[in-house]
């Protein structure tokens, strides 16, 4: 099995699909190859096979916290929202301090106009890591979104703090700023914006 994990790592995603095969011939109850062969046809970009192969992993060893992470952003990627949230909210029941697990139920929520569930969501990641950067993007959009405006403005001027260089977040800044009437500093960060595509581009 850990053959198909090396081989995984180089890119070799069919070649590490048949150690699986052969791990889970040997022995049919390895969680781990259900796990890794899971991985390999995610990063194949075949969901459906990823999930039956989580699934069977977790029939075997139903507290196991990576499969209910991983099967729940395959759901994500899907679009199957109420699947990827129960397996989310699984991961917080057997392990709380997982800030990665936050912001993404947090997302399926900000997706589902669910604004109050998803700042608590990430409110909770960032209490875990207070430098994920991307949750004060989305807790600044969803703030944005609520009208509040000063706690949006706040959250990506922190985001900034962390990653001066994120044009998306100075991008977002301007819309607040304007919803604030501070034109003039919506114009600077528009100016920003520009500055750090015309260096990207000229790189």
């Amino acid at each position: 099995m850990y053959r198909g994990i090396v081989r995984n790592t180089q890119g070799q995603i069919q070649a590490a699909i048949d150690n699986y095969n052969q791990a889970l011939y040997i022995k049919p109850d390895c969680t781990e190859a259900y796990l890794h062969r899971g991985i390999s046809f995610d990063r194949l970009g075949d969901l459906y096979k990823a999930i039956e192969n989580y699934n069977q992993a977790l029939r075997i060893y139903p507290e196991f916290t990576e499969v209910y992470g991983r099967r729940g952003l395959a759901y994500h990627r899907l679009g199957n929202y109420q699947e990827a949230l129960k397996d989310y909210s699984q991961v917080v029941l057997i392990n709380p301090e997982d800030a990665q697990i936050y912001y993404y139920r947090g997302l399926i929520y900000e997706n589902l106009s669910e604004y109050l569930k998803a700042l608590g969501d990430y409110d909770q990641a960032l209490k875990i890591n207070p430098a994920f950067a991307e949750v004060y993007y989305n807790r600044g959009s969803v703030h944005y979104n609520l009208g509040n405006y000063q706690q949006a403005l706040e959250d990506l001027n922190a985001l900034l703090r962390i990653n001066p260089n994120n044009a998306q977040a100075y991008n977002q800044r301007s819309t607040v700023r304007a919803a604030l009437k501070d034109y003039q500093g919506a114009m600077e960060d528009l100016q920003c914006v520009a500055k750090i595509h015309y260096s990207v581009a000229n790189r």
